[in-house]
């Protein structure tokens, strides 16, 4: 089936057919304690062969190509899906018995239970139970948030597009001799910087409030994981070294730059803050 339709579509009609049976399988039930035995025996008989169909349809390739052929046994999803398989095929296999056992004399004498209510009962318990998992499945594997991996220059950049927004815009008020203003854009760039584990991390300005127009992160701690991730890489590892020392250095500088300004008697022109430290761009003007 989920060749033919695919597979988040496979998987919604299955879950819509496994609470059409475990709800079919609970009026079974109810026939039984209302002494309704051939509707009992009818109604419990269609919703096992008919799971029997998706079992082979659509739960059962589910499975091989996720665990099997995925060879993924790990995580959230692969754990509830060998528990649900595992239990899934027991239930089915003690339902067919049942069918066999009341319907048909295909049962050796030797194999045949007798306290066949404790079962049905135990198996309808145990089928409930097989369909929360299944629920679980569907929802981790369909539903549920995506984590996504951003790598550390990735956020390294983002990092530093809005240091340099921040420089330009701290720049900009000095010009117009605004101080409250660049003292606001020099917190901004001491807390873009160096992130909340950061020595000078806060109300950097002293108007009380601490502004950090960043994740928290810093790209400091960012520099640090490229320099990391350019350690186990290899290749030419000296030229990236060499590089991300400098823009090491060039956010020092930033950062002196910032708090010369919240210091500042004077409002004074600091032509550093407008210089771009990010290699390859030319200087913003």
């Amino acid at each position: 089936m989920q060749a033919l339709i695919g597979q988040r579509l496979s998987a919604d009609i299955n879950l819509v057919a496994q609470i059409l049976i475990i709800i079919g399988l609970w009026v079974g039930f109810y026939f039984a304690r209302r002494k309704h035995i051939p509707r009992h025996q009818a109604v419990q008989t269609t919703m096992v062969l008919a799971n029997t169909v998706f079992i082979l349809l659509v739960m059962g390739t589910s499975f091989y190509s996720y665990i099997i052929a995925g060879g993924t046994t790990t995580g959230v999803i692969a754990s509830l899906m060998m528990v649900h398989g595992f239990l899934g095929l027991l239930a089915e296999l003690t339902g067919i018995y049942l069918i066999l056992r009341m319907s048909t004399k295909v049962i050796p004498a030797g194999l045949r239970v007798r306290n066949f209510k404790l079962v049905m009962r135990s198996l309808l318990g145990l089928w409930t139970v097989i369909v929360l998992l299944g629920f679980g499945i569907y929802y981790y594997r369909y539903l549920a948030p995506k984590t996504v991996t951003v790598s550390p220059i990735t956020l390294l950049a983002h990092s530093v597009d809005d240091i340099q927004i921040h420089s330009d815009e701290m720049a900009q008020s000095i010009d117009r001799g605004n101080l409250t203003t660049a003292k606001r854009h020099a917190e901004h760039l001491v807390n873009l910087i160096e992130g909340k584990t950061g020595a000078d991390y806060g109300d950097v300005d002293g108007n009380g409030d601490v502004e950090d127009p960043g994740d928290g992160t810093g790209a400091l701690v960012y520099l640090d994981r490229v320099h990391n991730d350019v350690g186990k890489s290899g290749g030419d590892a000296a030229k990236a070294n060499a590089l991300i020392d400098q823009m090491r250095v060039d956010m020092t500088h930033i950062i002196s730059d910032a708090k010369a300004v919240v210091q500042a008697s004077q409002v004074v022109r600091h032509p550093a803050v407008r210089r771009s430290f990010w290699p390859g761009r030319p200087p913003q003007r």
